[in-house]
């Protein structure tokens, strides 16, 4: 399953579920939580409209749960070398054609929220995450 397919064929309001549960519940206040819930749900409806590039070819996106923690990690892996990379400031475009490889059971909403709050790390729109890395790099 493609990230893109992930996005179509899970419900946003179960996905936010897994967001607000794993990620905002004891972190954020309830107005913080509306706003949250609003920006994700309006980057939610957009993200697969987006045109699909292949920039990444035959690279996957790999779920990953960390050893003895609830956490998971979350990469790009390009077959070729082995070499893992993070996704947080990858081209949208360039992942929504990305094969999903999860090493562990987990449901489709929690793959769509572990994938969505990690490519959202810095902003939810690209123009933020771009403005970020290249305060950055």
């Amino acid at each position: 399953m493609t990230l893109k397919e992930l996005f179509l064929s899970c419900k946003y309001q179960s996905v936010f579920n897994q967001i607000h549960k794993h990620f905002c519940k004891e972190r954020y206040t309830y107005d913080q939580i509306k706003t949250i819930d609003v920006a994700y749900c309006n980057l939610f409806s957009s993200i697969t409209k987006i045109k699909e590039t292949d920039g990444l070819k035959n690279y996957s996106i790999f779920l990953e749960k960390l050893e003895d923690s609830s956490d998971f990690d979350i990469f790009l892996r390009d077959p070729s070398s082995g070499e893992t990379y993070a996704l947080d400031f990858v081209n949208w475009s360039d992942l929504l054609p990305l094969e999903i490889v999860s090493v562990n059971e987990i449901s489709l909403p929690f793959k769509a929220c572990l994938i969505l709050w990690e490519i959202t790390f810095w902003g939810l729109n690209r123009n933020d995450i771009k403005k970020v890395s290249e305060s950055i790099l």
